[in-house]
């Protein structure tokens, strides 16, 4: 059973005994009630009774009093209380219940006016005979009025203990109606305690043990005991509890182990890096070193991104400033070597971005202090991850030296074909001479002379090729 539907049942079972209570204190209220309109009936009943009583006594005394004096306003006494004692005992029996008492005040009626037609009799006004009239009253009311006094101490006498006994009876169903209706909210406290505490059983325990391994799984501490799983409410969430601690722990341990990757990842890209930077500062270095002029350039802006000693030796530092840079740039005038001028700024970076390589050109450059360098000029593109152009590396060298060298052996071929030349051209006509005109007794002779012929052209033929 799901703990909605416990705590529900609790809850209506609470409510059901408090409805009960409710209809039981109402139904003790009710017999209260009635009890105390039977003992306001006896009480009215009981007074009544006990007037009855005394009008009687009040009438026999009277009726004594007339009958011995004769007074006339004795006589309108009686009447009087004998029209109350009417009225008393017309309206008692309304108020009483049983038959047996109803019988009973029938009967002691009967003997009172009995006694009353008598009196009556006795209290007629007959001259002369006051003596015999006081002697008939007196057995009259000694007689009858004994048995009628006789009948009213018993008829009070059961009264009265009836009226105690619903005295007792209405005391014990007050202290009865009392007592449950301090006991109604003794009982819901109590249910209310029980079902608090049922509710802390199968509610706030668990969760306070829940609550508990929470704060123990993020101390890093997943070695927590659970509370059994039920197959309630609680039981679902400790089963997602224990499932969610599995998972945290299955993701702990993976992080962990990612984080242990990462550190090796971070290690290896830590030695990468500074073996990249000791290969740059090596790299940098033997840029700064070789002899040849290296620049790298930005194609987005056409500025100098690095340049190396040599290059520094040879064009300078370009300015920062814009305006100063390309007026800079135009103080340099560039041609081919048979003297066409050439738009570097142009031509070479609609070269680059077409990504021509460039291989041993060469090139006149005119320094703005008016030197003549004669260039040998190789350039390449440089290209991002994703293949497009961003740069170009060009490399370029004076050639000054290899012009000069030029121009050395030129004076020495020049010297040389002239001054090997004309010797022999002198030891050809000689041995021509010689061949045309000597007769040659020994074959022999003529032979090495044609020998010797021979290799003079060819050595004018190397010097006409020189």
């Amino acid at each position: 059973m799901s703990i909605r539907a416990r705590i529900f049942t609790v809850i209506g079972f609470v409510v059901a005994a408090a409805f009960v209570q409710t209809l039981y204190v109402v139904q003790l209220e009710s017999e209260r009630g009635v009890m105390n309109a039977a003992m306001d009936r006896a009480l009215w009943r009981y007074e009544n009774q006990s007037k009855l009583v005394q009008l009687v006594v009040e009438l026999d005394s009277v009726q004594r009093a007339a009958v011995l004096t004769g007074d006339p306003s004795l006589r309108l006494e009686y009447e009087r209380l004998w029209g109350v004692y009417e009225r008393t005992v017309t309206l008692l029996p309304q108020y009483i219940d049983e038959p047996e008492h109803r019988r009973e005040l029938a009967a002691l009626d009967t003997l009172i006016r009995d006694w009353h037609t008598n009196v009556s009799l006795v209290l007629l006004p007959i001259a002369g005979r006051q003596g015999d009239i006081a002697r008939r009253a007196e057995e009259v009311s000694t007689l009858r009025m004994r048995r009628i006094r006789g009948d009213l101490d018993r008829f009070e006498t059961r009264e009265r203990n009836r009226l105690t006994d619903q005295r007792i009876t209405a005391n014990s169903q007050s202290l009865k109606a009392t007592l449950l209706t301090l006991a109604i909210p003794a009982v819901a406290v109590v249910l209310l305690l029980a079902l608090v505490a049922f509710v802390a059983r199968i509610l706030l325990d668990p969760l306070a043990a829940v609550a508990q391994s929470a704060r123990q799984i993020s101390g890093g501490n997943f070695d927590v005991s659970l509370p059994p799983a039920s197959r309630d409410e609680i039981g679902a969430l400790v089963r997602a509890f224990r499932e969610m601690t599995t998972a945290v722990q299955r993701r702990q341990r993976d992080l962990t182990d990612a984080l242990a990757r990462e550190r090796e990842v971070s290690q290896l890209y830590a030695a990468q890096r500074a073996k990249a930077e000791r290969e740059h500062e090596r790299l940098l270095a033997t840029i700064e070193t070789v002899p040849v002029a290296l620049v790298l350039i930005d194609v987005g802006s056409g500025r100098i991104l690095l340049q190396n000693a040599t290059a520094d030796a040879l064009i300078g530092r370009e300015p920062e400033d814009g305006t100063a840079r390309r007026a800079y740039w135009e103080s340099f005038q560039v041609t081919l070597r048979d003297g066409i001028p050439v738009d570097v700024a142009t031509l070479g970076r609609e070269r680059i971005l077409r990504g021509e390589v460039v291989v041993g050109e060469e090139l006149i450059v005119t320094h703005p202090d008016g030197r003549l360098i004669p260039i040998l000029v190789s350039a390449a593109p440089l290209r991002d991850d994703r293949g497009v152009i961003t740069g170009a590396v060009v490399a370029f060298q004076d050639i000054t030296s290899l012009y000069e060298v030029d121009r050395l052996k030129n004076e020495f071929v020049s010297i040389v074909s002239h001054e090997l030349r004309t010797p022999l051209t002198s030891i050809k006509g000689a041995l021509q001479l010689l061949l045309a005109e000597l007769p040659i007794a020994d074959p022999d002779h003529g032979t090495l002379l044609n020998v010797a012929l021979s290799n003079t052209d060819r050595l004018v033929r190397i010097i006409n090729d020189i």
